[in-house]
């Protein structure tokens, strides 16, 4: 089956690699979204400035309410991020295809509604002379299309409310500014924005009350959804960049996937923040590599981890994958190398079974019980 490919189109001082963050996904990939990260560091702290590759598949990973349905869609949004393509279902028990549908742009995000009978698909559309972010609602039975909104010029990242009738969508609204606006899905308005600079990714609380944000090279701001303010803020230290943020099953911690900077081969920790404060609790290093992407169990007790050992040189640049004790930090299972970078990673409902996405476009299905995996190929039609 072919995978995704398309040329790598390095930039080469700072000036060009800023410039083009605009017209690249907020948080695309495992490279992508360290290399930004690492970028504006290194920047800020007027250190000497590298090239590194942004080129890479990111495909998003969705398990639905049930843990029947994978979904699985993506792409190389920094090679042409209005490249039409599809959302693939996959039937977890049989790893088969179940259905796929056809977006008008690169699936930049999606997720499942919490009863299941609706799948949101972020993307970017080029229409005529005009470009939007935009976000459709498919009914995941049949692939019919319920309803579209236009949610800005750059489609970022988006989640479902606890009770599935507002939709939380990160976008950038004019003048590069990043707004985090919350839809009502039956009145098809935004009822409520966070004004949230220039956040990089955005990860909702599971209880539904606060929503945590990625800015710069290391910023983490919580959010009231409710009340649209700001709560609190936390800093990495100097050298370190997040790459990755996700809620653990309580909403008492926030994990912050993060690497050191300067470091060959690069180095890692997940830094365990108060949820409510976003200060630093504990940090559990992980074995090899910075963290590309992140996840916890259902239940909490485990986070998969995927690491990335360097940047360069592209063709050598693998992803490994780590599952940690939530608590200790040891180490509980080793669970080898993907050809290419882990960009997402996520848990079944029921933690029955574990899927991760690397840059090549290869998605993998894990039985926690084995820990045996089946790859699950994403193909461009």
């Amino acid at each position: 089956m072919e995978r995704m490919k398309t040329p790598l189109s390095p930039s080469t001082n700072a000036e060009d690699l800023l410039e083009s963050r605009r017209s690249q996904t907020v948080l695309s990939t495992a490279r992508t979204a360290l290399c930004q990260a690492i970028v504006t560091a290194l920047i800020l702290s007027s250190w000497p400035l590298g090239t590194y590759a942004q080129e890479a598949q990111s495909i998003h990973l969705a398990f639905s309410p049930d843990s029947t349905i994978l979904a699985a869609g993506g792409g190389d949004r920094s090679a042409n991020r209005f490249a039409e393509s599809d959302v693939f279902l996959w039937d977890v028990t049989t790893k088969q295809l179940r259905s796929k549908f056809h977006i008008q742009g690169l699936v930049a995000d999606l997720a499942f509604s919490p009863d299941g009978r609706e799948i949101a698909v972020g993307y970017d559309r080029r229409h005529d002379t005009k470009e939007s972010g935009e976000v459709t609602v498919f009914d995941p039975k049949t692939g019919q299309q319920r309803f579209g909104l236009t949610v800005g010029q750059i489609f970022g990242r988006l989640a479902f409310s606890t009770k599935g009738r507002h939709l939380y969508v990160l976008a950038e609204k004019a003048g590069d500014e990043w707004v985090v606006d919350a839809w009502d899905l039956d009145g098809r308005k935004v009822v409520r924005s966070l004004p949230t600079g220039n956040s990089r990714s955005m990860v909702l609380s599971n209880e539904g009350s606060l929503l945590a944000t990625l800015k710069g090279a290391g910023q983490v701001e919580l959010w009231d959804v409710r009340n649209a303010g700001k709560v609190a803020a936390g800093e990495l230290p100097v050298k370190w960049v997040a790459s990755c943020l996700a809620y653990f099953p309580g909403d008492n911690l926030l994990a912050a996937g993060t690497v050191l900077v300067q470091e060959d081969p690069l180095k890692g920790e997940v830094r365990l923040l108060d949820g409510t404060t976003a200060q630093l609790r504990r940090s559990l290093e992980i074995p090899k590599g910075g963290v590309s992407a992140l996840a916890f169990s259902s239940d909490g007790t485990m986070i998969a981890v995927g690491s990335i050992a360097k940047l360069l040189p592209l063709s050598s640049v693998e992803g490994e994958l780590f599952v940690l004790d939530s608590r200790t930090g040891e180490v509980r299972h080793r669970l080898g190398k993907h050809r290419r970078p882990i960009s997402s990673i996520a848990f079944s409902p029921h933690d029955r079974f574990l899927a991760t996405a690397d840059e090549s476009g290869v998605v993998k299905l894990w039985d926690t019980r084995s820990w045996e995996s089946a790859p699950l190929q994403v193909e461009r039609q």
